[in-house]
């Protein structure tokens, strides 16, 4: 059996096994949404005018060489990064958008990731009061938005949520509109456990990290992606991602409590999938349909959940043409 090995402090050591930490992910995430099924149900259509907002850190990009410049003659582009990501990620990318948009850029960082502030509540609902908010604050009135995997369930909470008549067009990156498995779940809260004992062991380096990290998540490109978050501070290094508010709330997460007799979003939709990922099945596609009647679903071959930065060139040409259309 692998183990996990965290050392805390002044030589003390305690050994972890990977399954020991997968078993108590999956039993907590079960209890969790067994909880959580009516009470989740409720959360979704509670009003975001309630919810205390965070002010959330962003970047803006602007066409260099375009007519437009930024100005309001185009619509701009919100993007809204998944969990464990940041604006940063998006950094490239958002350049490209600009240029061929000729229109302004902004991905953002959610609460409790980047350089967003921490909150103890970490929910749809909050997300996308906070992006609301933001909006408000750029005085927008007309804003495409495209969001990948937790990002793409706040874009969808915002389109299903009644009250947001500046969302134009809407992109949905690799994020189904239905309630995910637990056993998924599961491997998530594993990770940000075993995120959690990195931050405990108050390692002096990277590698140090990144080694710790490896006897859990065994995926290169995931663990290089969840490494993006760790900085230091004074002498040791830790995750900027407020690890608990996100243990606290995976279990509404994973839920997707709106009802498609109640809830449509009627205007331009975009559903992007991964041709390798399994987030987006087939099967999914009706649902889909129903929640988002305009919506085309299109798939980028060879490429996984992370399409975006597997495929840019695909990518950006598929989202370009999107939104370029009438």
């Amino acid at each position: 059996m692998i183990a996990f090995t965290c050392v805390h402090g002044a030589g003390a050591t305690a050994r972890y096994t990977v399954q020991r930490v997968a078993n108590n992910a999956l039993n907590t995430l079960r209890a969790r949404l067994t909880i959580n099924r009516v009470t989740g149900c409720m959360q979704a259509f509670y009003s975001t005018s309630s919810i205390q907002t965070v002010e959330l850190s962003f970047n803006k990009f602007l066409p260099s060489n375009g007519l437009n410049h930024g100005n309001s003659q185009n619509t701009p582009l919100l993007i809204l990064p998944g969990l464990f990501g940041s604006k940063q990620n998006w950094r490239s990318l958002s350049k490209s958008f600009a240029q061929r948009l000729d229109t302004t850029v902004v991905p953002l960082d959610l609460r409790n990731h980047g350089d967003s502030p921490h909150h103890s509540e970490h929910s749809y609902i909050a997300m996308s009061a906070d992006v609301d908010a933001f909006v408000t604050s750029q005085g927008w009135s007309n804003v495409n938005v495209m969001g990948h995997s937790m990002g793409g369930k706040v874009a969808m909470h915002l389109a299903l949520l009644s009250g947001h008549a500046w969302l134009n067009k809407l992109i949905v990156v690799d994020m189904p509109p239905v309630v995910q498995s637990a056993d998924m779940s599961a491997y998530t809260l594993m990770y940000i456990q075993a995120m959690r004992q990195v931050d405990d062991a108050n390692v002096k380096d990277p590698k140090t990290a990144e080694k710790m990290l490896s006897e859990v998540i065994k995926d290169v490109g995931v663990r290089q992606f969840i490494m993006t978050n760790l900085k230091k501070q004074e002498d040791t290094y830790k995750f900027r991602i407020n690890l608990k508010a996100l243990e606290d709330g995976m279990s509404n997460m994973w839920l997707f409590d709106f009802d498609s007799n109640k809830s449509q979003f009627n205007k331009p939709t975009m559903f992007i999938c991964g041709g390798n990922s399994t987030y987006v099945t087939p099967d999914m596609h009706p649902t889909i349909n129903k929640f988002f009647p305009a919506a085309t679903i299109t798939s980028i071959a060879d490429a996984g959940h992370w399409l975006h930065a597997e495929k840019p060139e695909e990518f950006t040409n598929v989202v370009v043409d999107f939104l370029k259309t009438k």
